[in-house]
C-alpha cells in the first residue's frame, strides 16, 4: 500500500473556499472529477465533500478539512505539495505524525 501524506492546516482545518481560491491563481493545478461505483450495484456515486486536482501526474484530494496525496517520488512531489502548503499556511505530516518540509 502507497504511504499518503497530508497536508494540514497550521492551527485550522483548511477550507475548500481557501483552496479553490489557491487553485484560481494556479492553473497548473487540473480538477478532476472522481468516478466511484459501488462495486455491487454499479451506481454511480457522487461525494460532494471531495475536490480532487491534479499537477504534474500528482493527485491531491481535499477531505475532511486536509488535502492529502500520495507521492511517487518523494523529493520532486514535496516540492509541489510544499508550493500548496506555503500558500495556505500548511504544514505537510505523514500518517505517522512525522513533518516534512524541504
Amino acid at each position: 500500500m502507497a504511504y499518503t501524506l497530508h497536508i494540514t492546516g497550521k492551527n485550522a482545518a483548511i477550507l475548500q473556499e481557501d483552496f479553490l481560491d489557491f487553485l484560481a491563481q494556479h492553473p497548473e493545478f487540473q480538477p478532476m472529477k472522481p468516478q466511484l461505483h459501488n462495486p455491487k450495484t454499479a451506481e454511480l456515486l457522487t461525494l460532494p465533500d471531495l475536490l480532487m486536482v491534479q499537477c504534474h501526474g500528482l493527485v491531491f484530494a481535499l477531505v475532511r478539512g486536509k488535502i492529502s496525496f500520495q507521492p511517487r517520488n518523494l523529493e520532486e512531489d514535496l516540492r509541489v505539495a510544499q508550493a500548496l502548503a506555503t500558500a495556505l499556511d500548511a504544514r505537510i505530516v505523514g500518517d505517522e505524525g512525522e513533518e516534512y518540509g524541504l
